[in-house]
């Protein structure tokens, strides 16, 4: 588990529900926003940070003169 020491903001409740078997059951989709680094990312899975955030293998020339 981790923890965030910055503002986290609730924005969007979806109440629905779900249907096990014969049986209807609540269930209910939290949506959050809270800005923060990218090192967050790692706390849900080590590599997830690395997957979206890839430097480009084909730069363009603008991009190559930064480096």
């Amino acid at each position: 588990m981790f923890e965030l020491s910055q503002q986290v903001k609730l924005v969007s409740v979806n109440a629905r529900a779900e249907i096990h078997g014969e049986e209807r059951k609540s269930a209910f989709d939290l949506s959050f926003q809270a800005e923060c680094s990218n090192d967050v990312l790692i706390h849900f899975h080590p590599q997830l940070r690395q997957m979206l955030f890839k430097k480009n293998d084909n730069p363009d020339l603008v991009q190559q003169i930064d480096e």
